[in-house]
Formats: structure tokens, C-alpha cells, sequence
């Protein structure tokens, strides 16, 4: 599946809105409610309380089946995405190519919010203790990049620390951002976190 398939099925998807039903109950509602007043009976009070209380309690059913409908919507929405992001962007994001990038400069950041932590980011379920890091690499100059990564030590001492990760070329949509994917950075077993020049 290319890139624009993956778009094309993320906008198939779109959160639907339960207004024109309600709409249509309440007229439908209002004319019964009319229609029933005016064959009830001829004394204008009883006539005046009946269709106050025949429009109240429609409005009031309508209100609260309205956010019923509207809440079983958006659940709806909800699951639909979490499935085409399972389907179909987890493996387009797993089909491309693991870039590896030589690391310049790697630090620890000890005040790095865990709400910044966001597992979107990720195609599988890390078992891996997440690290907050900065990190900086060779890309067309230099990027860096500032999160929650997973973090090997299992290079050879010889070796130079380098970052590996997939990269989206666009948004996908549904908060699916074009961006760096499945990043995994890789050091040397002694490696102390200094910075890399």
C-alpha cells in the first residue's frame, strides 16, 4: 500500500453528526403535538398545558437521546480510526525503509515531561523502558530531535552510536503526522551520556 492509499482510507473516515436526525424528531414531534392539542379538547387552558407539556417532554427526550446517538457516533469515529491506524498506517509506517544516521550530539532530559511520552510514534508495543532524550544526527544537515526513545546498549565499544527510525513524508491525517517513526537509537555497551563531538 503507497502513501496515497493510506491517505485516501484516512479520509474515508470522518466523524458524522446526529443534527439532521434530531432535526426532523423535533418537527415531526411538533406537528403531533399540534395535531393532538387541537382534537383534545375546545377549553384553551387545557389546551395551552397540554402542548406545553407535549413539546417539553419531547425536547427533553430529544436532548437526551440526541447525546446518546451523538456519543454512540463518536465512538464509532473512535474505533474506526484505531482500526485503520492498526490496519493499514501500522503496516505502511512498517513497510518503509529503517534509515540509520550517525548520532552527533545525545543528552538525558531529566525535566522532559512525560506527556511529551507519546506512543503514536511507535508501530509495536515497546518492551524497552523508554528513555527522555535529545538527540541530534546527520539528515540533510543536522536534525534533532527531543522525546521519549527506546534506547539499545548493545553496540560493540568500536562502534559509533547511530539513531535508526522510519520516516513519514506527509500527514497521514487523524493525528497521524508526517515525521520520524519507530526511532531506536543504538549505543556502545560503556556508553555514559555525555555529549558526542
Amino acid at each position: 500500500m503507497d502513501l496515497n492509499q493510506v491517505i485516501y482510507l484516512g479520509n474515508q473516515i470522518t466523524e458524522q453528526s446526529g443534527h439532521g436526525y434530531e432535526i426532523i424528531f423535533a418537527v415531526v414531534m411538533i406537528i403531533g403535538v399540534l395535531l393532538l392539542c387541537f382534537g383534545l379538547s375546545n377549553d384553551i387552558w387545557v389546551l395551552f398545558l397540554t402542548g406545553v407539556l407535549l413539546v417539553i417532554v419531547p425536547i427533553s427526550l430529544l436532548a437526551v437521546f440526541g447525546d446518546i446517538f451523538q456519543t454512540y457516533q463518536l465512538n464509532e469515529y473512535h474505533k474506526s480510526v484505531a482500526q485503520w491506524k492498526r490496519e493499514v498506517v501500522n503496516p505502511y509506517i512498517e513497510s518503509l525503509p529503517k534509515e540509520k544516521k550517525e548520532i552527533v550530539f545525545l543528552k538525558i532530559e531529566t525535566e522532559l515531561s512525560t506527556e511529551l511520552k507519546d506512543n503514536r510514534w511507535y508501530t509495536y508495543s515497546s518492551e524497552v523502558q523508554q528513555t527522555p532524550l535529545t538527540v541530534s544526527f546527520k539528515d540533510k544537515g543536522i536534525t534533532t530531535l527531543t522525546n521519549w526513545y527506546d534506547a539499545s546498549m548493545e553496540l560493540t565499544n568500536e562502534r559509533k552510536p547511530y539513531i535508526e527510525y522510519q520516516k513519514v513524508p506527509e500527514d497521514l491525517g487523524h493525528g497521524m503526522d508526517k515525521g520520524f517513526y519507530n526511532v531506536r537509537i543504538y549505543l556502545p555497551e560503556s556508553y555514559t551520556f555525555t555529549e558526542i563531538k
